[in-house]
């Protein structure tokens, strides 16, 4: 663990503007919403924050940043979707805490409903 690192892991959940504009998005739809962690990119990651949020805006799906560490990015989704993102990155290759420090093969994107 670098000096970075630790910079990260102190300074990373103290990144209250994002925090609050995603509790406060996610409170007007009334869904306390599920928080996934994605890998970092200088960690191994393959996408960034904002690549999972533009893939995911293709599918309806608002996912919002709001908060980091020294190893993975956090991203808020709404309760409901929470399935079908994960779903969604998985198939896209994301790493993410559930497929562990290795990306899971790209798989066949479903279509989106805006492409239908």
């Amino acid at each position: 663990m670098n000096i970075m690192d630790i910079v990260d892991t102190i300074l990373g959940p103290l990144d209250l503007i994002d925090r609050i504009g995603a509790s406060l998005s996610v409170a007007g739809r009334r869904d306390r919403g599920v928080e996934l962690r994605i890998l970092r990119p200088d960690k191994g990651g393959t996408h960034t924050s904002a690549d999972v949020r533009e893939l995911l805006a293709r599918y309806g799906i608002r996912a919002h940043r709001c908060r980091f560490d020294a190893t993975y990015q956090y991203i808020l989704v709404g309760q409901r979707q929470a399935n079908w993102t994960r779903y969604l990155l998985k198939r896209a290759g994301v790493a993410t805490s559930a497929t562990g420090s290795q990306a899971p093969a790209a798989g066949r994107m479903p279509k989106p409903w805006s492409a239908q």
